[in-house]
C-alpha cells in the first residue's frame, strides 16, 4: 500500500493548504458544512500505484465526514461515512488503486460541521 505521505487540514473557515501539490476546491458550502473535490498531485511517485491509502486530520471534529471514491479504514466503519471525527483514513476502492505519476487523485467528500 502506497501511503501518501501528507495530512490535509481542514477548517469551517478555509482550507489550510501547505503544500502546492494539495488543492481542494470547495463546490458548494452551507453554514453547517460544504461539498468539495480534492485534487492531489502525483508527481512525487516514481511508478505507479497498485493501491493507496491517505490521512485526513481536520483542525477541529467535525460531526459528518462523508467521501464517495474511497474506503474509509480508519475508525473501521461499512459506512461511506463518519461521525465526529478529527482524522479519517481512507483508501482506494476496487476500480481506482492504481495512480500514474502523470496524474492528480481526485476525490468527491463532504464536510458537515457539529
Amino acid at each position: 500500500i502506497t501511503n501518501v505521505a501528507f495530512f490535509i487540514l481542514f477548517s469551517n473557515e478555509a482550507a489550510a493548504q501547505c503544500d502546492p501539490g494539495i488543492c481542494v476546491n470547495k463546490t458548494h458550502t452551507w453554514n453547517k458544512g460544504y461539498l468539495a473535490k480534492l485534487f492531489l498531485d502525483q508527481s512525487w511517485l516514481t511508478q505507479q500505484t497498485a493501491d493507496w491509502k491517505l490521512t485526513i486530520t481536520f483542525c477541529n471534529e467535525v460531526g459528518e465526514f462523508k467521501v464517495w471514491s474511497a474506503d474509509i479504514v480508519n475508525p473501521a466503519t461499512n459506512n461511506k461515512y463518519v461521525n465526529n471525527v478529527s482524522m479519517v483514513e481512507i483508501m482506494n476502492m476496487c476500480w481506482n488503486s492504481i495512480l500514474y505519476p502523470c496524474q492528480d487523485l481526485e476525490l468527491a467528500f463532504m464536510v458537515r460541521f457539529p
